[in-house]
């Protein structure tokens, strides 16, 4: 991960500290993965991320920057681990994507149910 964190550092513009909370949460989503993995449950990614992490990216703004990070980190991961462990890893690390990337509003506002 320390790769893809100096080269995501190196290859935007975007601000320092946006770029280091966007390399936190994809660590953590990386632990998620790799602990889904051992648990061999899917929904565990799920259930761990869905209720925050979608909030934190809109709430930061880090869309851009989490995409970017998220190939740098396919790259790194196709370089270093064989065929076989990258088919086990891709599911479950694309379903975190998607779950980071999910910037749908999921916190009603505050006129829901006024007229």
């Amino acid at each position: 991960m320390q790769a893809v964190a100096d080269t995501l550092q190196q290859q935007t513009n975007q601000p320092e500290d946006l770029v280091e909370r966007s390399i936190r949460n994809g660590l953590m989503v990386l632990r998620y993965v790799a602990m889904a993995m051992l648990l061999d449950d899917q929904g565990f990614i799920e259930e761990r991320l869905r209720g925050w992490l979608p909030e934190i990216v809109k709430a930061y703004e880090t869309q851009a920057i989490d995409r970017q990070l998220f190939q740098l980190l396919e790259q790194k991961l196709a370089a270093v681990l064989t065929q076989p462990q990258l088919h086990l890893m891709k599911p479950m690390l694309d379903q975190a994507q998607a779950i980071m990337l999910d910037t749908r509003e999921t916190v009603a506002s505050p006129r829901a149910g006024v007229r």
